[in-house]
């Protein structure tokens, strides 16, 4: 049984890029044009949380300066 999750486990990210794409075109999916939108989609989502990025990273950083942290 550990055997076989090895060698499967050697290939599940090869099978993954190969398969999902073979999926939608078996399926009729324009696979490119899919992938283009959702990076659109994807590139919205993180102009809108970067200034939340920022302000996490700032008070973290505040933080750990007063002393609030100590490793």
């Amino acid at each position: 049984m550990e055997n076989a999750v090895q060698i499967v486990s050697r290939y599940v990210i090869a099978l993954f890029i190969v398969g999902i794409p073979l999926y939608g075109v078996l399926k009729g999916v324009k696979v490119y044009e899919a992938f283009v939108e959702g990076a659109k989609e994807g590139w919205q989502v993180v102009v809108r949380i970067i200034p939340y990025l920022v302000a996490i990273l700032a008070v973290i950083g505040a933080f750990r300066a007063s002393g609030g942290w100590s490793s």
